[in-house]
């Protein structure tokens, strides 16, 4: 009985180990594919797999917050550009002189 739980055991391990990979890898692949909404279930994961886990999602979360940040300044950027331009066209803004040297 004893042979039997040992076995049993290292079967449900190996079955949470390859669980945990598929499910890295469609994360991984999902990012690469420009998708970074797509995380690792965390449900029955422990010890260095849940932490494995934990950290790729923790990745994947940093990486949307800062490609969040990049959009968000990058339309800050645009709309000053184009109040900057309306305004210099409609002659609020004078024209710079230019010193040759």
């Amino acid at each position: 009985v004893k042979f039997a739980t040992d076995i049993t055991a290292q079967v449900l391990a190996s079955h949470a180990l390859q669980q945990a990979v598929k499910q890295t890898q469609d994360a991984v692949e999902a990012a690469k594919n420009n998708d970074l909404t797509q995380r690792i279930p965390m449900e029955g994961k422990k010890g260095e797999i849940g932490a494995l886990c934990s950290g790729v999602n923790g990745l994947l979360d940093t990486m949307s917050t800062v490609v969040t940040n990049i959009i968000e300044a990058t339309g800050t950027i645009n709309r000053a550009a184009s109040a900057g331009s309306a305004m210099s066209a409609a002659g609020s803004i004078a024209p710079t002189k230019r010193y040759a040297r």
